[in-house]
This record gives structure tokens, sequence and C-alpha cells, in this order.
């Protein structure tokens, strides 16, 4: 789950020195802890706009997954303490139940293609590496009444 926010205690920050100069600051953090140690603030509200521009989608995720692939090669070791994985194989079982859902599987499963294979090519250019983000929703959120 992807929370927007994360607050660290006194003890938390302490786990490291200085914020590395990462894509992933968040996933930096969080990967300081185990799921043991972290918690989610049930009533904590955060509100995240989905893109209105199937390109800019594609951004956030390239820029997502390019995020935790510098972790990866950056930091190795900290990713003994993440304890959940992905589970593509249910998550497919489920799908094949639903067969109504299938049309959405395409723009779902190309829009992760795409990110992935735009992330491999930026991680080997990282310094040039410019970031990409959605203006798309920001515009929509300014709009939005309140």
């Amino acid at each position: 789950m992807a929370a927007g926010v994360y607050g660290l205690s006194r003890s938390g920050r302490a786990r490291f020195n200085q914020f590395p100069n990462v894509i992933a600051d968040d996933g930096f953090v969080r990967l300081q802890f185990t799921s043991d140690e972290r918690v989610e603030a049930a009533s904590a509200l955060s509100t995240v706009s989905a893109p209105s521009k199937f390109a800019d989608l594609i951004k956030i995720k390239t820029r997502s997954r390019l995020g935790v692939y510098e972790l990866k090669v950056r930091f190795p070791e900290h990713f003994l303490r993440e304890s959940k994985s992905k589970q593509y194989g249910k998550a497919l079982l489920a799908l094949a139940r639903i067969p109504r859902l299938y049309a959405a599987a395409v723009p779902y499963l190309w829009v992760n293609l795409v990110s992935r294979y735009r992330a491999r090519r930026q991680l080997s250019h990282l310094e040039a590496y410019v970031w990409e983000r959605d203006n798309s929703s920001r515009a929509a959120s300014a709009d939005a009444p309140n």
C-alpha cells in the first residue's frame, strides 16, 4: 500500500545519517524498517489524483519503478528487511475468474511493461535523469473545489 506521507520517530530518524540523493527517498526510508516496525495511521488521509493522460501515467510509473531499481543497485542490503512480495500469480488467477476484467488487463499490462522497459533503460543513465512527473493531475487537483 502506498501512503503518500511518512513520519519518523527520533530513534527511527537516527537509523541513517543523511537522506541519499535518490529518486525513491520514501522507499529508502521505508526500507530502514522491517514490516513489523512500520505502522499505518488508519485515520490519516492523503489524496492522490490519477493522471488524466496515459503518457503521464507511464511517466510516473517509470519513475516509481526506476526509484526501486536504483535502491536495489545502491542499497541491496536494505531489501533484506522487505518481507512482502507481490503475489502476481494469485492476482492473475483471480483475474482469470472475472472475464469482464480481461479488457482492463490489457492497458494495465501495457503500462507495466512499458514502464519497466523505460526504467531499465534509464537506470544506466541515472546521472542524466530528468524527473518525470504528471502535470495533468496537479492541474486537476488545483481546479477542484474544496
